[in-house]
């Protein structure tokens, strides 16, 4: 392109089809009004921001594959780009008068490429069709939501109803995706929760490491939950997201999954499970998860005492526990029994089981069909061989029918009497006969609760509740140690109370009797002064008459 700059008042210039390579020598030409280049080979736009003056730029049927140094062009209203290899556009939104824009036929495929057409705030016209992201079944929504002045697209004019559609949809689309934000965050907090939990947890068992398999799961969860939260932008009323970005950037992301945000939202959304917090905070964490109750941290059992409603409690089949000491659930299992009577799975993860008597805990959860205690050293328990068969013995009259996962056989259970079937007449040997008496009444009771409810039960739910627990076993019982030094201090107040009731007594008795003892002494002398004063006082009758009346006309 030489032999042009001596045209300083050229308006109008022609060079279509042509073997332009590169745009130069238009430095003199500020006047121009039309540059056409279309047909060329050129594949950089450049040297055109002195062109204050042009209104129409032609550079279809080039090789241009980034649009970019467009700055300068002040008046340009009309931008030609048709049937290059554009895959991405920056600076449109510098040209103020910019009206119509052609980019059909090109390799468009997001529209995060092309962010910057949402800021031209004078472009009325464009055209994309012919690039891969037209193939887009929101394609359209996306357009006009980032360019809602707009009037024509691929050459045929937006309709008010397509508009009044168009915001219907990208309604629905917010509000799915405020769902979707909003259930994100949430799974954050759990996350959160479960983790200071976590660390309370190692912080007060001598710093015992968690599972690597725990710590595992948690980190793919946290990568799947930033991973839709990338694609899911809040909008300007919303909480403040996770992730430190501008209220822009969440713009262009919102519209840069044009063609995948459908289907990752949706899918997304189908995949997170019916889940009901139903107490958290910093440490703690209480939850239903679809049939799940779980629970994280110590302060997640006095939300067992609010009232979650019977619908949700009756859905309720399995319960997690992790991040809890044994003891302290011991104090909730009656509570759990009563509250979730459809329970019938319990797994206890780290809950520092460290002794075969806390297992007799469990016999109170009286539906109690599948067991899972979690080996390793947040329960030292595992390390004994015979846990197991401890477990299916104490437990034998709940008819347990698997045990970490393994099904309980009946060759278990001969085998498990063998081993501790002995433990039973110890028990009841040790006993006391007031204890003993209270069991077996209770044993009765029972029984005829037992009878009543298989009157209404058939197959395997009856034969499972004829099981009734011997005395033997139900004397084996276990009391934390906290509730043991409890009962020990009440104990002892009540021998204090008891005793000072009884010094009072006695020393009350004492002064009693030595009052009487000094009545006894006098009574003959004051009997004889009272019969003396007596005598005296009627010894005159008129006067003693008198006297007697003056003091009741007094007394009225």
């Amino acid at each position: 392109m030489n032999g042009l700059s001596s045209l300083k008042s050229l308006r109008v210039l022609m060079l279509g089809k042509n073997r332009i390579r590169q745009i130069s020598s238009l430095d003199n030409l500020v006047k121009l009004d039309v540059l056409d280049l279309h047909g060329n080979q050129i594949q950089t736009v450049e040297n055109l921001n002195h062109l204050s003056e042009l209104r129409v730029l032609n550079l279809a049927g080039n090789q241009i594959e980034h649009v970019r140094n467009l700055a300068g062009m002040d008046t340009l209203a009309e931008l030609n780009l048709r049937r290059n290899i554009i895959i991405s556009i920056q600076e449109v939104d510098l040209l103020t008068s910019l009206q119509r824009l052609f980019l059909s036929f090109n390799n468009i495929s997001r529209w995060q490429d092309v962010e910057c057409l949402g800021d031209a705030g004078a472009l009325c016209e464009i055209s994309l069709d012919g690039n891969p992201i037209s193939s887009d079944v929101c394609y359209k929504q996306i357009v006009l939501r980032s360019m809602p002045q707009l009037r024509q697209l691929d050459m045929k004019r937006i309709s008010e109803d397509e508009r009044r559609m168009t915001a219907v949809l990208i309604k629905k689309e917010e509000d799915r995706k405020r769902e979707v934000h909003k259930q994100v965050i949430a799974k954050e907090k759990k996350r959160l929760a479960i983790n200071n939990a976590a660390r309370k947890w190692e912080s007060e068992h001598g710093g015992h490491p968690l599972a690597p398999r725990w710590r595992e799961e948690q980190k793919l969860h946290l990568h799947e939950d930033r991973g839709i939260f990338s694609q899911v932008t809040p909008s300007s009323g919303d909480s403040t997201p996770l992730t430190g970005r501008s209220e822009n950037t969440d713009k262009s992301a919102w519209l840069s999954a044009g063609n995948i945000s459908n289907r990752s939202v949706n899918n997304h959304t189908n995949r997170l499970p019916n889940i009901t917090s139903l107490d958290m905070s910093e440490t703690y964490l209480a939850e239903i998860d679809g049939e799940n109750l779980q629970l994280f941290g110590p302060g997640a059992l006095d939300s067992l005492d609010k009232n979650w409603g019977t619908q949700a409690s009756n859905t309720v089949t399995t319960i997690t526990v992790q991040f809890i000491n044994f003891d302290d659930l011991c104090n909730y299992l009656v509570k759990i029994r009563n509250k979730f009577a459809n329970a019938q799975n319990l797994v206890l993860k780290e809950v520092n089981l460290h002794s075969l008597q806390q297992l007799n805990a469990l016999s109170h959860l009286k539906r109690l069909e599948s067991l899972a205690v979690e080996c390793g050293p947040g329960n030292p328990v595992t390390q004994f061989s015979l846990w197991k068969s401890f477990v299916i013995f104490r437990l034998s009259h709940l008819s347990l029918g698997k045990l970490n996962g393994e099904e309980v056989s009946a060759a278990d259970v001969v085998n498990a009497e063998k081993v501790f079937g002995s433990l039973s007449l110890v028990t009841t040997s040790q006993l006391s006969q007031f204890r003993l008496v209270a069991l077996l009444g209770d044993a009765r009771q029972k029984q005829l609760n037992v009878t009543k409810e298989a009157k209404r039960k058939t197959g395997e739910q009856e034969s499972r509740l004829a099981a009734v627990e011997s005395v033997g076993r139900s004397g084996l019982q276990y009391v934390p140690q906290k509730q043991m030094e409890l009962k020990t201090m009440e104990k002892k107040w009540r021998a204090d109370v008891a005793r000072d009731q009884v010094f009072r007594l006695k020393k009350d008795v004492g002064v009693i009797a030595s009052k009487q003892s000094m009545l006894t002494k006098l009574w003959p002398e004051i009997f004889v002064d009272l019969v003396k004063e007596a005598v005296l006082d009627m010894f005159n009758t008129e006067d003693y008459i008198k006297r007697e009346v003056k003091a009741f006309e007094l007394l009225l």
